[in-house]
């Protein structure tokens, strides 16, 4: 065993505050998939309502916990509409058409 700390890859985010990198497996928050998504918040849970795949886990005081899977259809949610030009009916029925 060794007295050295555990290291953690940080990166410093825009306001130059370090960021702990998590692992790809780990829950992440609504604000931390905002941040990483470039969306407000409110634009994820209404996402919630459109999408019922997506499920976060909701703790105390209804904290939403996005698993990694969550965050992966997020983010191909995001580029279908922001990136490729889909509308949000158009992501549902290419979601509902692919199985994903």
């Amino acid at each position: 065993m060794t007295d050295e700390p555990h290291r953690h890859e940080s990166t410093p985010d825009e306001h130059g505050r370090n960021r702990v990198r998590k692992s790809a497996e780990a829950y992440r928050t609504i604000s931390e998939v905002a941040d990483e998504l470039h969306v407000p918040q409110h634009v994820l849970r209404f996402w919630e309502t459109k999408f019922p795949r997506i499920k976060p886990l909701k703790r105390g005081g209804g904290r939403r916990y996005y698993r990694p899977d969550d965050v992966l259809l997020l983010q191909r949610i995001a580029d279908l509409l922001y990136i490729q030009g889909y509308t949000i009916k158009g992501v549902q029925r290419l979601l509902r058409e692919s199985g994903g």
